[in-house]
């Protein structure tokens, strides 16, 4: 197994499966950060004598994979780095290579700032990105010998992995929130924010690239104002799409059909919008004066300052139209439901409000 740049990337059972399917013609998929990675993975391939094709289009994530590149290639196969699966079930035959970084000692040598930022809390739930997993033993193992109790737990969405956090993924967190006091993020800012906007729990995010630790609650506090400026915005809407995704572990048309349904039915000239990619421009050059975005949740989060109008998540959406209140979602943690975690008891909450939506 090659260590390529300090990821782990297992490439053994791959070109088994390569070769048993008789494969020829291969596609790699990588995200931004692994474009090296990648093209060295596909020169070993070549080597290895499979003719290799690269995508060069944003991956976002195990939701966002290749599959219409692959068929317009003409490919035989996928190779995906750096996330793990997401979809149950794949379009084109798919392998995920999910390179692990493969030196602890950037982790270790951040306990010390751990410690630091989680004074005064006994019990911690830890969660990672795929990329740090491996080392969630030893960052357990240091916690204890520093009086600290870890938690972890299974995921029961799209995560595969004990204490796994994806991006819309913090339910291996949300599902012990109430027997921690706070918790340790190991990865980048972005995944801590995933948990802390689910939560008014204590949120530390550890990144051990850029050896920071972050205490997440004055973040939280942002973007919470901030959405509620943009939930107020969009009240003034008349004309509103419905964004749906058209990438293959993101189009929510269920959810979609249930938005626009309720609010033609508050008032709003509501319309179902798809797309493959939501940038600047799918907001700015359609004429609607908000959005309901229904495809990545973090694109509400992370992007609305560069789209120029509101784009809501569902339950913004809903705060917005009077179906549900505001500060019910801020103290629930229920602001990237329903994608952030799951619950019988959440979703009957909030959509046996709209009487009109059958579930």
């Amino acid at each position: 197994m090659p260590i390529i740049n300090n990821y782990d990337v297992k490439l053994e059972n791959v070109l088994e499966a390569l070769r048993e399917r008789n494969a020829s013609k291969i596609l790699v998929q990588s995200p931004l950060g692994l474009r090296s990675v990648a093209l060295k993975v596909g020169e070993i391939l070549r080597e290895e004598g499979f003719e290799v094709v690269f995508s060069s289009s944003n991956c976002w994530g195990g939701c966002d994979v290749a599959y219409t590149e692959a068929n317009n290639a003409n490919v035989d196969y996928i190779l995906h780095l750096g996330h793990s699966r997401f979809l149950k079930r794949d379009k084109f035959p798919t392998a995920y290579i999910e390179c692990r970084y493969a030196n602890p000692a950037p982790v270790k040598s951040l306990i010390d700032k751990v410690v630091d930022a989680i004074t005064g809390l006994k019990r911690v739930g830890v969660g990672a990105s795929v990329q740090w997993l491996d080392f969630i033993p030893e960052v357990a193992e240091l916690l204890k010998s520093r009086g600290v109790e870890p938690v972890t737990a299974e995921p029961d969405l799209f995560s595969v992995y004990n204490a796994q956090v994806l991006g819309c993924d913090v339910s291996a967190l949300k599902k012990i929130e109430d027997y921690v006091d706070g918790f340790l993020v190991l990865g980048s800012v972005f995944h801590g924010l995933g948990v802390a906007v689910s939560t008014r729990k204590t949120v530390v995010a550890a990144d051990p690239h850029s050896q920071q630790v972050k205490n997440l609650e004055q973040h939280r506090e942002k973007i919470l104002r901030q959405r509620f400026m943009q939930i107020t915005a969009f009240k003034q809407s008349e004309k509103v799409g419905v964004l749906v995704s058209v990438k293959p572990g993101q189009m929510r048309l269920g959810i979609a059909k249930r938005l626009n349904k309720a609010l033609n039915e508050s008032g709003k000239k509501s319309f179902i919008v798809t797309a493959d990619e939501i940038t600047v421009s799918t907001i700015m050059e359609n004429s609607f004066d908000g959005f309901v975005n229904t495809a990545c949740p973090r694109l509400s989060l992370e992007d609305q300052a560069t789209f120029g109008k509101p784009v809501l998540l569902p339950v913004e959406a809903l705060v917005s139209v009077g179906y549900v209140d505001w500060v019910d979602v801020v103290e629930g943690g229920y602001l990237m439901y329903p994608w952030g975690w799951s619950s019988r008891e959440i979703g009957e909450k909030i959509w046996r409000k709209l009487v009109q939506i059958p579930l």
